[in-house]
């Protein structure tokens, strides 16, 4: 279940020192938008982020949201770098909606290819209209528009094959990156602990005074207090700032105190598991099985499954038996995921670049058109193919890729890399000649 950033700008409100991040995320085929960092869930479609950035834009009252005159439906395929898959392509031929500035360039409509009706937002009038309106129009341009590649150099008398071919090389003008999670130790906008804690409170009828974050493995509990008798304080061991609830008396803030001294003292794994369950319970999930969740428990092998894409499996690193839970679709399912995620300190880093590298292969004979290879593993594909390869192992050819091969097995073998190349792919070919030929057009090529 990889996740890809398909887009990415910063913005400044014009008239402002106002800078804001947007990016557009695509997980197992589902878009995400991201503002700021944080994963918009409110956001499910093309023109309600566009409604969001136009608001940003707008420095006068960025709450202000009928600066929309209309809202016409803009298909996800509109979106540059993105068509439908799972992944990111390189859409130079995808859905083309017309951009325009109106109203002596104080309005901006989108309209036409993959717009239902037409998206039209009005800035009001005067010079600040003006600068948003092109902000936002540029800001659209982006989102909306279709891929583009620069050219690196043209490559002659390249054997690939029986063939001696022309190989045009480019690269994206978009910086497509893959996203990988990875843990930042006790670094969490909402801690397992503080979900259980809070909903704990909820419980009894509490309400939160004072908003502080509880360690998951560091809060103890021995200085929990109450205070002006109806009020209990978590102390401040294991706790960052003050974590404070009122409740309607005083035995309701004690029986509350007594339970949070009982559950914070040995084993925390019913806290974790509780916590999980608590996130499922509010975004209507159900439970279908129920593992055991450590107190070490990362996320890395979280994941999607089933045929709709909305049956979330917790992954067996850190988990006892199997953990479960459906819900209503994909999109719900995901937010699970970025929730638990949240909630045991995982977050959101840029990886590698994704098919960085663009080939168009043309000349000699044996080919229909000039067939174009977006990325290394796909063109390493045709080339070795086109020498008559068979794979016996798939690898993952990265973009640093540089050549290289090595003969193994009976002397037909050809095992890529190694740099460059994730696990072991390794083609079968004819005869030696053959898979030396191979090696060296990977060599001309890439090296």
């Amino acid at each position: 279940m990889a996740t890809y950033k398909i887009f990415d700008r910063i913005e400044t409100t014009p008239g402002s020192s106002k800078e804001t991040s947007f990016q557009v995320w695509v997980t197992d085929g589902l878009l995400q938008f991201v503002i700021d960092g944080e994963i918009r869930h409110d956001i499910d479609s093309v023109e309600d982020f566009l409604i969001e950035t136009a608001k940003i834009l707008n420095k006068n009252n960025n709450e202000d949201g009928s600066i929309v005159e209309s809202v016409g439906s803009i298909s996800d395929n509109a979106l540059e770098n993105y068509e439908g898959g799972k992944g990111p392509v390189l859409d130079s031929n995808g859905t083309n909606p017309s951009i325009s500035l109106q109203d002596d360039g104080t309005e901006v409509k989108i309209a036409n290819g993959g717009v239902g009706g037409s998206f039209r937002v009005d800035f009001g009038t005067g010079a600040q209209a003006e600068a948003e309106a092109g902000a936002f129009n540029a800001f659209a341009q982006d989102l909306l528009g279709k891929a583009t590649v620069t050219q690196q150099e043209v490559l002659t008398g390249i054997q690939i094959g029986d063939y001696s071919r022309t190989v045009t090389v480019s690269t994206r003008d978009d910086d497509v990156r893959q996203i990988k999670f990875k843990s930042t130790g006790d670094a969490k906008d909402l801690s397992w602990a503080d979900i259980y804690i809070d909903d704990l409170a909820e419980q009894f009828g509490g309400w939160k005074l004072g908003n502080g974050n509880v360690s998951d493995l560091g809060y103890t509990a021995n200085q929990i207090n109450i205070r002006d008798d109806v009020k209990v304080s978590l102390g401040a061991q294991g706790v960052g700032g003050s974590e404070l609830f009122e409740f309607a008396d005083n035995a309701t803030a004690q029986a509350f105190l007594d339970t949070v001294k009982a559950d914070f003292t040995g084993d925390r794994r019913a806290i974790i598991n509780e916590a999980i369950e608590i996130i499922a319970d509010g975004l209507g999930g159900t439970q279908i099985k129920n593992g055991n969740v450590s107190t070490s428990y990362k996320a890395n092998q979280i994941k999607l499954i089933g045929a709709d894409k909305d049956i979330v499996d917790l992954g067996s690193q850190g988990v006892g038996g199997k953990e479960r839970y459906e819900f209503d679709d994909q999109a719900t399912a995901q937010q699970f995921i970025d929730q638990v995620r949240d909630a045991v300190g995982v977050e959101a880093r840029e990886g590698s670049l994704v098919d960085e590298f663009v080939y168009k292969v043309s000349g000699g004979a044996g080919i229909s058109g000039s067939p174009t290879f977006v990325g290394k593993d796909d063109f390493v594909a045709f080339i070795a193919e086109e020498f008559g390869g068979d794979m016996k192992k798939n690898g993952s050819v990265s973009e640093s890729f540089a050549g290289g091969g090595r003969i193994v097995g009976d002397g037909t073998d050809v095992q890529l890399g190694p740099k460059g190349v994730g696990g072991k792919e390794i083609w079968d070919f004819e005869d030696a000649a053959t898979a030396n030929a191979f090696i060296g057009t990977l060599d001309d090529i890439f090296g």
